[in-house]
């Protein structure tokens, strides 16, 4: 999956404030009510209903939904790091239902299609132990049962599911000391899992859904055995077997793009006590352990929320992020929808349109951009910023028009209007009759003097149907711009006020008169 925005390395230099915080446990999860199977993977496509912090990735949420959200047709986005313990080989394999697809530092895998609880391997891989790889993984709910599990296999021996202390929220601090002591655990962990033969994976912190996978000399897979087990000690990570097991004689081929593989199903019912995290249950969860593949699945662009940005900097590297992505225009025009929504200072806005529009964009994402602006209440502060972007060089008359075309649309203001007439870009690239809308919003007795010396500036040398409709709509006479020279003139309006009172004056004066002898 190729999330949009922000994967998890990009969000960390956004909202870091220059030092580098302490790691926090548990990988963050944000949730959305979806109206597609499958759904689009965006964090702007669907409305979001709930978020947490989870300690790891192994829950049912049968029973227990989010709060918020309903309990069908939801997703649920993870980001965050994980840390690996030092191997040789490692392996993932996640389990759910119904899609769901990961992404560890640069290697993807996944399924995103409706199913049960069936889990997919990756290949043997070899990644940095020790360093903090970024997470990103994505599943949802369509109907029935639902589970999201991620396990590894270190070394080719027995698969456990990942355990917490490997999650981190954000990069963690690494020290030589913090880097034995994670490794040690993890190793502690295995060694104690690895003395059982018959052993059940860990109940989530949220359900007491149980999962036994037993493995074959092939591949693992589910048993149509029933047993009853006492529930592990809450900090113990078990794991599926590695030896042979021995089941029906029921067989199923798999088969797959590169291999078959026989498999052997059995169900498993585990009743665990509930732990202090839990709520007592008994629940049936069946996982289908499937030959090693790796799906490519198509670009799917996810983008990590934006809540909060606390600099200019941070705020332009996010949109920087955005226009490096090859989106569409309506997955662009939702990404800048979403920066916009926030709460932005007057410099930030400015940052947002000045690294939009650096360089040339297309007809299509420069009218999202202006849509996304209007869309939102934005004061005559950032109005003026806008104003000000659109003289740059890198947006065409063509563009400008356009967003004089919204503007007015959406009811332009007094002061907006006094802002457009004061740029001579803006009224070198309209027509007349967007002058007259421009023009007829203006009240001119409400014009400070400065302003109006800029709208003549501005008038002045615009296109002869722009200075038209200045005169049409404008009372030119009024004083605050008499220093326009009206077509067809050589002189200013105060000159010609000057020569009509001094004509007029003369008009008034009598007639001298000749005596008569």
């Amino acid at each position: 999956m190729r999330w949009l925005v922000f994967a998890p390395v990009a969000l960390l230099a956004i909202f870091s404030s220059g030092v580098q915080a302490q790691s926090n446990a548990g990988i963050n999860a944000v949730y959305y009510s979806v109206t597609d199977i499958p759904p689009t993977q965006s964090d702007y496509a669907y409305q979001q209903c709930g978020s947490e912090i989870e300690n790891n990735i192994n829950r049912s949420f049968d029973g227990e939904p989010v709060d918020g959200c309903p309990v069908d047709m939801f997703m649920a986005h993870y980001t965050g790091f994980i840390t690996l313990p030092e191997h040789n080989t490692i392996r993932f394999w996640i389990a759910a239902d119904d899609g769901g697809t990961m992404k560890i530092g640069t290697y993807e895998w996944g399924d995103w299609t409706d199913k049960g609880c069936s889990a997919s391997e990756t290949e043997p891989l070899t990644l940095d132990a020790g360093v903090p790889l970024p997470l990103d993984g994505c599943f949802y709910e369509n109907g029935g049962g639902t589970c999201f599990m991620l396990a590894w296999q270190i070394d080719n021996g027995d698969w456990e599911i990942v355990p917490d202390e490997a999650f981190t929220t954000n990069a963690p601090v690494l020290s030589p000391t913090t880097t034995s002591t994670s490794t040690t655990s993890t190793t502690s962990t295995t060694s104690t899992s690895t003395t059982s033969t018959s052993t059940t994976l860990p109940a989530t912190t949220t359900s007491t859904t149980s999962t036994t996978i037993a493995k074959t000399t092939t591949t693992a897979i589910p048993t149509t055995t029933t047993t009853t087990t006492e529930p592990p000690e809450p900090t113990t990570t078990t794991t599926p077997p590695t030896t042979t097991t021995e089941t029906s004689s029921s067989t199923t081929s798999v088969a797959n793009t590169t291999t078959t593989t026989t498999t052997v199903v059995e169900e498993t019912t585990t009743t665990q006590k509930p732990t202090a995290t839990t709520t007592p249950t008994a629940t049936t969860t069946t996982v289908v352990m499937q030959s090693s593949t790796t799906t490519s699945l198509p670009p799917a662009p996810v983008t990590t929320p934006i809540t909060a940005f606390v600099s200019v900097e941070q705020v332009a590297t996010a949109v920087s992020t955005i226009l490096e992505q090859n989106l569409t225009e309506t997955e662009f025009s939702e990404a800048i929808g979403n920066v916009l929504a926030n709460d932005l200072s007057t410099e930030q806005f400015a940052a947002v349109l000045k690294t939009i529009f650096d360089a040339p964009i297309s007809d299509e994402k420069f009218d999202a951009v202006i849509s996304a602006v209007l869309d939102e209440p934005i004061s005559d502060e950032q109005f003026a910023e806008l104003v000000s972007v659109l003289e740059s060089d890198s947006i065409t008359a063509e563009q400008v028009a356009n967003a004089v075309d919204a503007i007015i649309e959406n009811d332009v203001t007094q002061e907006q209007a006094t802002e457009l007439a004061t740029s001579a870009k803006v009224l070198e690239s309209i027509d007349g009759e967007q002058a007259a809308e421009i023009f007829d919003a203006i009240n001119i007795a409400d014009v400070s003097t400065q302003e109006g010396l800029a709208i003549v500036a501005a008038v002045q040398d615009a296109p002869t149907e722009v200075k038209e409709a200045f005169e049409e709509q404008i009372n030119v006479f009024d004083g605050v711009v008499d220093t326009y020279v009206p077509l067809g003139s050589s002189v200013p309006v105060s000159s010609r006020r000057v020569l009509i009172a001094v004509t007029a004056a003369m008009s008034a004066m009598p007639l001298p008169t000749r005596k008569v002898n």
